[in-house]
């Protein structure tokens, strides 16, 4: 996750989001050196470690599922590093390159 660029609608949500983002002055983030990148990522993905605990892996693998479901929020999306930044394919060599 880089927060060097992104778009956000207007909504409460996303309100709501970079409040959290920002944090207190007693923030664990605030003295780290990527800061905004480790709230965000907090912020999007601390759930995962419970709603992925009891997935079958073996079920996932044989799926056709895209393999982001589920990771990020549901108002989240992903875009390629392509349609936002120049694209240098050594690398940006992942499909989820974002």
């Amino acid at each position: 996750l880089n927060t060097g660029i992104f778009f956000a609608r207007s909504s409460t949500w996303v309100t709501n989001l970079l409040r959290r983002v920002w944090g207190s002055d007693d923030s664990p983030w605030i003295d780290h050196p990527w800061w905004e990148n480790a709230a965000f990522t907090w912020q999007f993905l601390k759930e995962n470690p419970q709603k992925f605990a009891f997935e079958d892996l073996e079920e996932w693998a044989s799926s056709e599922k895209d393999d982001m479901s589920g990771v990020y929020p549901n108002e989240v999306r992903l875009a390629p590093q392509s349609h936002f930044n120049s694209y240098h394919p050594i690398t940006s060599r992942f499909q989820h390159d974002s």
